[in-house]
């Protein structure tokens, strides 16, 4: 999955590495303006696109050598959407997930022809079809002559806690399981199957369909906290400026927007970031620390610029000292491989902190 800016750390990049260097053939988005992104730079994805229009020719419902899902998308009624997907053969898949989509799907001879890749709505209530409407689904697509979904889809809701049996997630696979049965038993062919995000995948739960579709773990962290972290895997991206400025201030002085108090005489570093970069306002009071010195962010993260105070009493240092360590130029972590511990001390999640990167952080990738 590469949706959400590849988790923030650049769609064509991630999606270029993918498909060049890991031979990668299928790739997932959640919105046909993300695919278009990658069409734009993957030459993957371009040949994949010429050679199905080629191949649509006599095999209009051929799957393509290599294909962008798109899984949120819900604007099928929309021309100018499917022109998009059109202009692009199978190569670009609007994932099929409501039922005045899938009507226009099978109302509209350029998309009916292709492959039909279908959600269901197994129990998270968001989209995909539900178990009384795949019922209503079935005589629609024998009306339409479709006789093969290529791919059957659905999403986990609650996969990040521990999966045990009975649970909502076990539930929601036999639903899924009952689906199948049920448009097989129709004399509709299931071809393909998927219904494992992250932390299905790192408790072995769905990993037997067709394909995975891994997110979050693919960029290092886990989904699955409680009762321990199960995927160790290693974190790719690392979020990093450098202090700007520097200034001594007094125990009263206010810094910043909104004129915030320091309880103590401070060092304070200023870095070159801000929210409208992604490090967003809420990570008010987060501990950074630079050179080995701990400091905390200071009143309100302005929009290019985040003060680090230093208490000088609270390290039992000397202004000097933290000045000589704290200089204009160094180099701070913001989140690495504590993105977990800074996602809780911020209260939210890493998905947040990652998919957050604005493009004015410039990205630099090390293979």
């Amino acid at each position: 999955m590469v949706k959400g800016n590849a988790y923030g750390h650049g769609i064509n990049e991630i999606s270029d590495f993918l498909t060049k260097d890991l031979g990668q053939r299928r790739l997932g988005v959640a919105s046909l303006g993300e695919a278009l992104e990658i069409m734009k730079t993957n030459k993957t994805m371009q040949r994949s696109a010429v050679k199905s229009r080629q191949v649509a020719i006599r095999s209009p419902d051929k799957a393509a050598p290599a294909d962008i899902v798109v899984f949120s998308d819900t604007e099928l009624s929309n021309p100018a959407v499917r022109v998009a997907y059109e202009k692009h053969g199978n190569a670009l898949v609007p994932v099929v997930g409501t039922m005045p989509n899938l009507k226009v799907f099978l109302g509209t001879p350029e998309l009916r022809r292709r492959p039909l890749f279908l959600k269901l709505n197994t129990g998270m209530n968001r989209l995909g079809l539900s178990p009384k409407e795949v019922q209503d689904a079935i005589p629609m697509l024998h009306q339409a002559g479709v006789t093969k979904i290529q791919h059957l889809a659905q999403h986990f809701a609650c996969s990040g806690n521990k999966i045990t049996p009975g649970d909502r997630t076990t539930s929601q696979l036999a639903k899924f399981y009952d689906a199948v049965r049920e448009f097989r038993g129709a004399g509709i062919e299931v071809h393909e199957t998927s219904v494992s995000n992250s932390g299905a995948i790192e408790q072995r739960i769905g990993v037997n369909e067709t394909y995975v579709r891994p997110g979050l773990m693919m960029y290092g962290p886990g989904s699955v906290l409680v009762p321990k972290r199960l995927w160790k895997g290693k974190q790719v991206g690392h979020f990093m400026c450098n202090v700007i400025h520097t200034m001594f201030v007094q125990a009263g002085d206010f810094v910043g927007y909104g004129m915030n108090a320091v309880e103590d005489a401070c060092v304070i570093a200023l870095l070159s970031v801000g929210y409208a970069d992604g490090f967003l306002r809420y990570y008010k009071g987060l501990t950074i620390n630079v050179n080995g010195i701990q400091g905390h962010v200071h009143g309100n993260v302005n929009m290019d610029l985040t003060a680090i105070a230093f208490p000088l009493s609270k390290l039992g240092m000397s202004k000097e000292a933290v000045e000589k360590r704290v200089k204009v130029g160094h180099p701070v972590l913001l989140w690495s491989d504590n993105i977990q511990e800074q996602a809780d001390a911020a209260r939210t999640i890493t998905y947040e902190l990652m998919t957050s990167l604005s493009i004015r952080i410039p990205r630099v990738y090390v293979k």
